[in-house]
């Protein structure tokens, strides 16, 4: 309540009880990691929260915390959408502006206004959305669409994530063995995940129905862990570096000092050099 200045019982009486979590991966537009000596390609990520809500309660603080960040905020009103987008004053690789929306009794956040956009179009049958792809249809078959939960992994994420993780490995080759057998081990290198899974919270207890190419523990929490994983084999080599750059600073300091004391101490006892 004092980070976000918001009473947290109104916060729980805004929510609607429904949650959805999507990150997306454009393979048509590449993002260069600032690695140095090393050229990684990934592809450009993006992010999108969206929750039914029962008022705007947390818009209406998002949207001031907005305002007081300094830029102009784009705002649009319209009959069914309050939309308002913080550009962001720096370039950066990625298009990112964050944006939040309110409409028709959902809340959305997203790292752009024109994802929010194609989510509203896909809501309102202007587009089309998961559910027209072969793949999902695929996965989808005999599986129950109704119930608490459901998650998605395409093979174009498992596959992004394995090139991702042979990229790391390489980059570790020459580093600690070790760490790049526990990376190899989250996703294996040898076929792609995928998968649908529903859950549903039924009078006999809960009930897990999917299909997938592989056994869904292992597909949904390499979608979550690997990412994580590849980032710490990215991190750790020039976490590496760094520490090494520095010891040899401190070492080169300490040479200096020395041969400082040694000159005072010759000035004082009239001794040459």
């Amino acid at each position: 309540e004092n980070a976000t200045q918001l009473n947290w019982d109104k916060v729980l009486n805004s929510l609607g009880g429904e949650f959805g979590f999507a990150l997306m991966l454009d393979d048509a537009h590449k993002l260069t990691l600032p690695i140095p000596n090393v050229t990684m390609e990934v592809p450009e990520p993006s992010l999108l929260l969206a929750m039914r809500v029962k008022d705007d309660t947390i818009f209406n603080r998002l949207e001031e915390l907005m305002k007081q960040a300094g830029q102009q905020v784009t705002t649009v009103d319209k009959p069914n959408l309050k939309m308002r987008t913080l550009p962001v004053p720096l370039p950066v690789p990625i298009q990112l502006r964050p944006t939040i929306a309110s409409s028709e009794g959902y809340l959305f956040i997203a790292s752009s206004d024109s994802l929010i956009q194609q989510a509203l179009d896909v809501k309102a049958g202007k587009a089309k959305g998961l559910k027209a792809e072969a793949e999902f249809q695929r996965l989808s078959k005999d599986v129950p669409l109704q119930g608490n939960h459901f998650s998605f992994v395409s093979q174009r994420l498992g596959e992004t994530f394995i090139r991702l993780q042979q990229q790391a490995m390489q980059m570790m080759s020459g580093g600690n063995p070790d760490g790049a057998k526990t990376l190899q081990s989250l996703l294996g290198t040898n076929a792609a995940g995928c998968g649908f899974d529903v859950s549903a919270n039924t009078d006999e207890g809960w009930l897990e129905v999917g299909n997938g190419n592989q056994h869904p523990a292992k597909v949904f929490l390499a979608a979550t862990v690997a990412p994580v994983a590849i980032g710490a084999a990215l991190v750790l080599p020039a976490l590496a570096k760094a520490k090494e750059r520095a010891q040899r600073i401190s070492c080169i300091n300490n040479l200096k000092q020395i041969d400082i004391a040694k000159k005072m101490w010759a000035t004082d006892n009239n001794k040459g050099d």
